[in-house]
């Protein structure tokens, strides 16, 4: 059990700071209340869904520094907007090979 546990954490952090690099973001920035720059912003999206299969909507929420139960949700409907955009695309889908993160929201 605490293994499993400690696996987890070792993957949030994994997801935070990857991603962090990826869009040239510090990983304590987007931990914070603050919006910070679009980079932040993007990054701070991605992570909260790639995290979605991995802990609650409510730790992501408090792990991210945000409000409201629905910002996955939001966070999963921006993602899918700039999807349309090819070099995000192919950003994202690296990420999520590289990390074993399956993306639920994609046809």
């Amino acid at each position: 059990m605490i293994e499993t546990s400690k696996a987890k954490i070792d993957k949030v952090e994994r997801i935070i700071e990857t991603v962090a690099k990826e869009f040239k973001a510090e990983p304590k920035d987007i931990l914070k209340i603050e919006r910070g720059s679009r980079e932040t912003s993007t990054a701070r999206n991605v992570i909260a869904v790639f995290l979605k299969d991995l802990i609650t909507t409510n730790q992501i929420v408090s792990l991210l520094g945000r409000r409201g139960y629905q910002y996955v949700r939001n966070s999963e409907a921006l993602m899918i907007k700039k999807m349309n955009d090819h070099e995000f695309y192919m950003r994202v889908m690296k990420l999520s090979d590289r990390l074993g993160v399956k993306l639920t929201f994609l046809p």
